[in-house]
């Protein structure tokens, strides 16, 4: 977040807390917006990339590495950039930042249409996804400046729910394309999208508001045990995610299911997380809880191991069903966590992103592995168990790095209460 202090008598105000830096409104429309472009290309660039140019799993699972390897340095990267560009010209602000990236973005959704080669596939990711890394962690500067607590936590359901119903929308919204063998399609629609976030983007600060005077409200203690403790199993909700998207439509291809299908089918995982997210706008009962890690861990990796070893369409289903409430649920406790500890800061989202961002970089490298292991099997069967013997044995690592952090946090707080 870029400060730019206005001295008035003896007080000092940010300019982005005058006039509509705290509305909701724009914040969340511009993320319903840039979530239907970012969700469909995040999620399901590995269905274009079957249907337009024959990606098998391989090639998918090589595009989602790439993906992730791009994405984590930019999110992590765009509030040292902005800072730094903030000392060089009082021009810079995040805002005129924001209006920039959509007009880059839009560009850059118009590359595969251009060009409708392999390498321009590639090239794109290499170009838009770094701009989706810089992003979000801006996005979520604006959506937490100047809220604590419970308004916090309400800001924050809000926009979960805003952008989870957005990419479930492009998932649906892009079958229709895939169903009439015009895939391409897709992108000239997102670049459209783009150049509409505009408009919201027009209506924020200058600059993300700061959070109140943190001695007013301090946050409790357990909750940078809780932060550190939802990274972990952030990193792995994404992990596993990133593992899936590349090979479900080989996945639902064994199942039968034409191309029209698949995208509504593996929705089923998007819903459940935008029902979660509702939820947890509304019941408190998770927030500042030991629990809440524990049973949404656990459902997270029931769910993944489901989509794999089980055979049937209802199966899978229910199986991306239960996926969907765990990564809502860790998401949802993740990013609470950052803003309210980490303060109204592009460095504490971006922070958030960068988790998920290596996430998707692990992902697809253990799909890689399986692939490897399993390179004779014809049937795909050897794939899918050696897929979730590795990402099992993962989730054992990440679930007992949040347990040592977790009882470490739990500790502490008890010796500083005695």
């Amino acid at each position: 977040m870029l400060e730019r202090p206005t001295k008035t008598g003896n007080s000092t105000l940010n300019d982005s807390s005058i006039g509509g830096g705290r509305s909701l409104g724009p914040i969340l429309m511009l993320t319903f917006l840039a979530s239907v472009s970012t969700g469909a290309v995040n999620n399901n660039v590995f269905f274009i990339a079957q249907e337009q140019y024959g990606f098998g799993r391989g090639l998918n699972l090589a595009l989602a590495l790439l993906v992730g390897a791009v994405y984590w340095p930019a999110a992590l990267a765009a509030g040292p950039v902005l800072r730094r560009l903030a000392k060089r010209s009082n021009r810079v602000t995040t805002r005129k930042a924001l209006v920039g990236l959509m007009v880059a973005m839009a560009l850059a959704c118009g590359l595969p249409v251009v060009a409708k080669t392999q390498t321009a596939l590639w090239v794109f990711v290499v170009v838009y996804i770094p701009m989706m890394g810089a992003l979000w962690p801006i996005v979520e500067a604006y959506l937490s400046g100047g809220r604590r607590g419970g308004t916090l936590r309400q800001a924050i359901g809000s926009f979960n729910l805003v952008w989870a119903i957005a990419v479930v929308a492009a998932a649906w919204g892009m079958a229709p394309m895939l169903g009439l063998g015009r895939p391409l399609g897709v992108f000239l629609g997102l670049g459209v999208v783009h150049l509409l976030c505009i408009v919201p983007v027009l209506r924020l600060g200058d600059e993300p508001p700061r959070h109140a005077d943190e001695s007013n409200q301090p946050h409790p203690e357990s909750y940078t045990g809780l932060l550190r403790c939802f990274r972990w199993l952030l990193v792995l909700s994404y992990l596993l995610m990133a593992a899936i998207s590349p090979i479900m439509p080989w996945r639902l291809d064994k199942l039968g299911l034409a191309i029209g299908w698949q995208l509504p089918m593996f929705s089923a995982w998007m819903v459940s997380r935008v029902a979660m997210f509702w939820l947890l706008q509304r019941w408190g009962g998770w927030h500042g809880r030991w629990r809440t890690p524990a049973w949404s861990g656990s459902l997270l990796v029931a769910g993944f191991l489901g989509v794999f070893l089980t055979g049937s369409v209802p199966a899978v289903i229910a199986s991306l069903m239960m996926f969907g409430v765990g990564v809502g649920t860790i998401y949802a406790a993740g990013l609470y966590y950052a803003m309210e500890v980490g303060g109204a800061e592009v460095y504490a989202g971006g922070k958030h992103e960068a988790m998920i961002g290596i996430g998707y970089t692990i992902g697809p490298g253990l799909g890689l592995v399986a692939l490897a292991i399993a390179s004779q099997d014809q049937t795909g069967d050897a794939f899918a168990q050696a897929l979730s013997l590795l990402t099992g044995l993962v989730a054992i690592g990440f679930v007992a790095g949040a347990l040592i952090s977790a009882n470490r946090a739990i500790r502490n707080t008890k010796k500083q209460e005695d």
